[in-house]
């Protein structure tokens, strides 16, 4: 994997990230990145990136329950959690593979979307999805980052998911 160093404290990072994990630093702005799909991709931020609207989380964890199949995952967040289907032609393996969930019928891109926990709190960013990615029902523009609340449900074209931060 290709890595960078953060402008703000020089810690490593890989190619992709959304925020340095040492010290927050918003990192869409700072040059293009590339997802693990080889296909690149331009970050552009309309303004700052508001603060949460509950105090700052710094998860550990997060459990997903995809609501329209009932299973559960819980995956560590020490990075970013990919979420999409796999495709094994083109080398697509997401943190969070939807495939057996109906991911395809149901609208789920291959690199749909990703989580990132920050010091502001956990984002979602829709990675440029061919059906969308929905919160509290208000589609997400691609690439920009929105937070994400203990709780929260959001939709991946037709799929809802919701999150649970353990602490």
């Amino acid at each position: 994997m290709t890595k960078q160093l953060c402008k703000e404290c020089h810690t490593p990072y890989t190619i992709g990230a959304l925020f340095c994990d040492e010290c927050g630093r918003n990192l869409l702005a700072d040059n293009k990145n590339s997802i693990s799909d080889g296909a690149d991709i331009y970050l552009q931020v309309k303004g700052p990136v508001g603060p949460p609207a509950e105090p700052e989380v710094l998860a550990s964890n997060i459990e997903f329950v995809i609501l329209n199949s009932g299973r559960r995952v819980t995956l560590p967040l020490t990075g970013e959690i990919c979420i999409g289907r796999t495709d094994p032609n083109r080398d697509t393996n997401p943190n969070l593979d939807l495939s057996d969930d109906d991911g395809a019928t149901l609208g789920v891109s291959r690199l749909h979307a990703c989580l990132q926990s920050t010091e502001n709190g956990v984002i979602l960013v829709d990675l440029g999805s061919t059906n969308g990615t929905y919160l509290h029902e208000e589609s997400l523009a691609a690439q920009i980052p929105s937070h994400l609340k203990n709780g929260d449900i959001f939709r991946l074209g037709e799929m809802e998911i919701q999150v649970f931060f353990e602490m």
